[in-house]
């Protein structure tokens, strides 16, 4: 009966040590520079299919409209597959506590990702240009010469 109890106390001691045992976790930690990183630009092709129609309804609690708008366009993307939803048009239900958003567009995939060559390189320059032409809120600079 001695050894029994002897058995039973010496069993109870081991589990007891077992389950008090500690854990020690460890994280490395890697220094990440702040300096801005260049990054060579690159240039793609968008295949719009106008025949194609993406979509998707998303309900979100406790969200905001841009946020709403977001899960709403990401759904119909990762849906159908496409890179972007060209010309995204929203429609939004605000509830007391929940934002209901559909979001529909046109299927749009990038092809031909390259690094730009000099062609690229001249027509961006002379895009960003005309860029200057169209935008109203560009500033105007005025330059008068008066001639004696």
């Amino acid at each position: 009966m001695k050894t029994t109890h002897t058995l039973w106390l010496l069993a109870a001691s081991a589990t007891l040590l077992i389950s008090c045992s500690a854990k020690k976790h460890l994280a490395y930690e890697q220094y990440v520079t702040k300096t801005p990183l260049l990054q060579a630009p690159m240039i793609a092709e968008l295949d719009v299919d106008l025949t194609k129609k993406v979509s998707a309804n998303v309900r979100c609690y406790k969200s905001n409209e841009e946020n709403a708008k977001q899960a709403a366009l990401y759904d119909a993307m990762k849906n159908s597959g496409c890179d972007v939803v060209v010309h995204p048009v929203y429609e939004i239900i605000f509830g007391k506590k929940v934002i209901e958003v559909t979001v529909s567009g046109y299927y749009g995939k990038y092809k031909n990702i390259r690094k730009p060559n000099l062609e690229d390189v001249t027509l961006m320059q002379e895009l960003q240009d005309a860029q200057l032409l169209w935008n109203p809120n560009a500033p105007v600079i005025e330059k008068t010469i008066f001639k004696k």
